[in-house]
């Protein structure tokens, strides 16, 4: 029962370190295109 629960808990850590990272690699993409897009309006 305890591996068991060792998995479970795991698991939920892992799928709670993917969804964070997801999040910041999405708030640093949003930079980084909004950046693009300043340097190509002040280029034009």
């Amino acid at each position: 029962m305890s591996v068991f629960r060792n998995c479970e808990f795991s698991f939920l850590s892992i799928s709670f370190i993917i969804s964070f990272s997801l999040q910041l690699m999405g708030a640093y993409l949003i930079l980084w295109f909004y950046s693009i897009g300043l340097t190509f309006t002040s280029i034009s």
